[in-house]
């Protein structure tokens, strides 16, 4: 239990019990324990990482509370959704926050006058206002970057390396969190701090099993259909903002019991928060989306994750399967997967350290027929640029080795979008030759 820690503040333990936490999950225990120095902390999605570094952050402040005037922690997220649930849990603790993700004017930052003790937001615009404000950033205690590869993963290298530059190093703890730390990760630590690393060797949550279907791309829409009639709560990831845009609209006209939800990096920000609100309070769902929220994202209690295209980076399947099955909790997480890419799962195997009994092959189970067969949408087009969207994708995948873009069913990739032909194009041109 937390008032099991010594040195704990009383006063932050009736916080924590008062919200309903009174036992520290593993990383927490291991973190609250070492978090006097610069760590390195790799756990699974929904393992408690952002109260992991938000307690010793909140135990320094409750004890030195009276004498308390200036920034004492940094934390650094990748995406904005994260930064604002970040700071939705240090509202919790009765934390005083800023939270800048971006929009703001620059003039007004350059003269922003910051009252608070910690300090969240997203790479670019913290860097420009621990450039601008540098005075203000001298007495940091605790800076943190969350989800770590993630930040480097998106080119943010950068603007991490300028804002740890920034911070004095004298006096200050750094910690980076993250599900999966890799080897850019380690080597940014080593060249920054002299960190002890913190390993949860639990890949995915301990009752979880990834599972695997091969189909042909033409039948994905309808096993997926049959899957979500079985599930209450249900996320679906796809590789591109107009498949999600697309396949919205084509599963709108079919379904009924479950909400249909879609969000990805190019609505806009506030549109987005709207979402993700809509999606904490809705208990029966079906949410179509990106990576934007692959990662660090509260949704509790999700039933199903698919995958219906292999993400651009393998640790994104880890990452999104940690949606499901949490905390001992029943969940789902299954990879659609087309004939052509069947050898992905040995690369899968090795490249993310899954044993053999953690990702297994389900058989498919094919609709007498396809629902979707006589199915319109509203804007004509969006099918082909949704199309292009994701041969392109398939084309730049970081695993090209082992999904050839000249391997495609193009036949079944075509009826899956509903295409009668081969829209013409130059980019793929080559591609496609005979």
């Amino acid at each position: 239990m937390f008032k099991n820690f010594s040195f704990l503040n009383l006063k932050l333990v009736d916080v924590l019990e008062a919200n309903g936490f009174r036992e520290p999950t593993k990383i927490q225990t291991e973190t609250i324990k070492k978090f006097n120095r610069d760590i390195v902390v790799q756990s699974q999605t929904g393992s408690g990482k952002t109260l992991a570094y938000l307690i010793p952050i909140a135990n320094y402040l409750y004890i030195r509370s009276s004498s308390m005037s200036s920034i004492i922690s940094l934390i650094v997220a990748p995406t904005r959704e994260l930064a604002l649930q970040i700071q939705k849990v240090a509202d919790m603790l009765n934390l005083s926050s800023i939270c800048f993700i971006g929009g703001e004017d620059a003039t007004k930052l350059e003269n922003i006058k910051i009252e608070a003790s910690v300090v969240i937001g997203t790479p670019g615009i913290i860097n420009f206002i621990v450039k601008n404000h540098h005075k203000d950033f001298q007495k940091i205690k605790y800076l943190i970057l969350d989800e770590a590869d993630r930040l480097l993963s998106l080119n943010f290298e950068t603007q991490i390396k300028s804002i740890i530059s920034h911070i004095p190093r004298q006096n200050r703890i750094t910690g980076f969190f993250s599900a999966t730390i890799n080897e850019n990760v380690r080597k940014l630590a080593k060249q920054t701090i002299n960190f002890i690393e913190i390993i949860i060797d639990e890949i995915l949550p301990s009752n979880l099993v990834l599972k695997y279907m091969i189909t042909q791309p033409e039948h994905k829409l309808n096993i997926l259909m049959n899957l979500i009639e079985k599930n209450k709560k249900v996320i679906v990831f796809f590789n591109t903002c107009l498949e999600v845009d697309y396949f919205y609209q084509l599963i709108n006209k079919k379904i009924f019991d479950n909400k249909l939800i879609k969000i990805h990096g190019k609505m806009k920000q506030s549109d987005r928060c709207e979402i993700f609100k809509e999606v904490i309070d809705c208990d029966k769902f079906v949410l179509l989306c990106t990576d934007v929220i692959s990662r660090g994202i509260d949704i509790k209690n999700i039933d199903l994750v698919v995958h219906f295209d292999i993400p651009k980076e393998s640790s994104s399947i880890i990452h999104r399967s940690g949606r499901t099955a949490r905390n001992n909790q029943v969940g789902e997480s299954i990879l659609f997967l087309m004939e052509n890419e069947s050898k992905y799962v040995k690369y899968l195997k090795i490249k993310e350290k899954l044993k053999d009994e953690e990702i297994v092959e389900i058989k498919t189970h094919l609709p007498a027929k396809d629902i979707f067969d006589q199915t319109e949408i509203e804007d004509e087009n969006l099918n082909v640029k949704a199309f292009v969207s994701y041969l392109r994708s398939y084309k730049e995948h970081l695993a090209n080795f082992v999904l050839n873009i000249k391997e495609l069913n193009m036949e079944s990739q075509l009826k899956l979008f509903k295409l009668k032909k081969m829209p013409i194009f130059k980019e793929f041109k080559r591609s496609f030759k005979k």
